[in-house]
């Protein structure tokens, strides 16, 4: 459970993203480097909008390498972005993630064994986000 918690604190922290918006910011591209998968593209679609604040709905398509557990996943979620400033926000989030082939351990009648298959996953997030 240690290791676990250690991991995901190392992923939240490392969860950087690359966006890009059309001219009216209601729909975004992100390129991400962490969160739900290693390796994720996503849409992100502002669904209510203010002057400081704007609620989102996002989904995409995740890849964990080969190299350290081969796995593809599809988050679906939502997210409250806040600006602090012009191009400076706090952004909010949670996304539940199906995943497809991530290797798992039980223990069964004593012995851990290990599996492949499907699951679903919650990822919550918050961090800082600027937007050029």
């Amino acid at each position: 459970m240690k290791e676990e918690m250690k991991i995901l604190l190392l992923v939240l922290v490392c969860t950087t993203a690359v966006i890009t918006s059309n001219a009216q910011n209601k729909l975004s591209a992100l390129l991400e480097l962490g969160g739900p998968g290693i390796l994720s593209i996503n849409a992100e679609y502002a669904v209510f909008q203010k002057e400081n604040y704007q609620v989102n709905l996002r989904a995409g398509f995740g890849y964990v390498p080969s190299s350290i557990a081969e796995s593809i996943s599809i988050p679906v979620g939502g997210n409250f972005v806040y600006r602090l400033k012009n191009r400076h926000h706090i952004e909010a989030g949670m996304v539940v993630a199906y995943t497809e082939g991530f290797p798992r351990v039980t223990s069964y009648i004593g012995e851990n064994v290990t599996f492949e298959g499907s699951a679903l996953y919650v990822s919550p997030s918050i961090g800082y986000r600027y937007e050029p």
